[in-house]
């Protein structure tokens, strides 16, 4: 049975990293334009087709 799977990659995506915990902060901005994407409320500005190999489980 295959299924639809998407990898998406923001490019140029600020985000802040803490120096004490590694924790990463991303703006509302970049949260907000993850989301319309990934809901399709907006098209990515470019796609591309990767192959991507998932193993049999037994």
């Amino acid at each position: 049975m295959d299924s639809l799977r998407r990898v998406y990659d923001f490019r140029n995506a600020t985000i802040d990293v803490y120096d004490t915990c590694g924790n990463r902060y991303y703006s509302a901005e970049i949260l907000h334009t993850i989301h319309a994407v990934a809901t399709g409320a907006r098209s990515p500005e470019r796609t591309e087709q990767v192959p991507i190999a998932f193993p049999q489980l037994s």
